[in-house]
């Protein structure tokens, strides 16, 4: 039988797809931007703002309880990290054991760390705050000096403090008060994108006339504590609302009608403890 030639292979076919490269997964999207701090207002619009505020409040009181400039300054240094509320709980036994520098100036520290151990930080505030009142007593005649530079060189005493006792004791205007809520208040208001407090301070001083700085600070605390709080602030009550680049409520009735719940609200409460 004749052969021929087989006949060739065929290649095999095959229906499959041929395999995708694999792709790079996808790298996760970086972190939004945190959003930008108010930008800082024209002094303009800052000065309204601020003239807002002394409308609502025209005549702020620090919350301090204190009879003379040595109470306060006592009672300022025990308000680091507490509130005026405890603050005030403390210092009517405290004066009445102690009732000037002198006599706690020689206090036994135990004693003195027993009657203000609410407040925090009892040991370091003890110690300060004996310091101070001996120094007072023996360098200074028992009456607190009246300039900053020889306040800031008593122990326990730094700027803030200083302002507070200098503006609100005797009306000397030596800068203005920024603490926690004052600097919130600035910068939410767009007056300041600093955190410094010393920065604050400065850019608020340029904007408000050197006679108006002992209030200004005033306002800003009591406004920061009752009104532009860190948690919930309740934008539909501040007197500012319209003027604020971060309001995020629509304003409750007029400027005066905001002004007149504010000022009620700050006469009816007190600092929570």
């Amino acid at each position: 039988m004749a052969t021929g030639r087989a006949a060739p292979k065929l290649a095999r076919t095959s229906n499959a797809k041929p395999k995708r490269k694999a792709q790079p997964k996808a790298t996760a999207k970086p972190p939004g931007k945190p959003k930008p701090a108010a930008k800082p207002r024209p002094k303009a619009n800052a000065r309204e703002q601020l003239a807002r505020l002394a409308q609502a409040l025209p005549e702020p009181r620090c919350e301090l309880d204190h009879a003379n400039a040595w109470q306060l300054l006592i009672a300022t240094i025990l308000s680091a990290q507490s509130t005026d509320a405890r603050v005030n709980m403390v210092t009517p036994e405290l004066f009445r054991r102690y009732p000037a520098p002198a006599a706690l100036g020689a206090a036994e520290l135990p004693e003195v760390e027993r009657l203000i151990h609410s407040t925090g930080f009892f040991r370091n505030k003890a110690k300060a705050i004996v310091a101070t009142s001996r120094a007072i007593a023996e360098r200074h005649g028992g009456e607190v000096p009246r300039s900053l530079e020889a306040l800031v060189e008593l122990q326990g005493v730094a700027r803030k403090t200083a302002n507070v006792v200098l503006g609100t004791a005797y009306r000397l205007a030596t800068g203005i008060v920024v603490d926690t809520h004052a600097g919130r208040v600035a910068r939410r208001l767009g007056i300041t994108r600093e955190d410094d407090p010393a920065k604050v301070e400065r850019d608020l001083c340029a904007i408000v006339p050197e006679a108006e700085w002992v209030d200004t600070g005033h306002r800003l605390v009591l406004h920061g504590r009752y009104v532009c709080r860190a948690q919930q602030p309740d934008c539909g009550c501040c007197p500012v609302q319209e003027l604020c680049p971060s309001a995020e409520h629509v304003a409750l009735g007029n400027v005066a009608e905001r002004g007149e719940r504010e000022r009620a609200r700050i006469a009816a409460a007190r600092p929570a403890i």
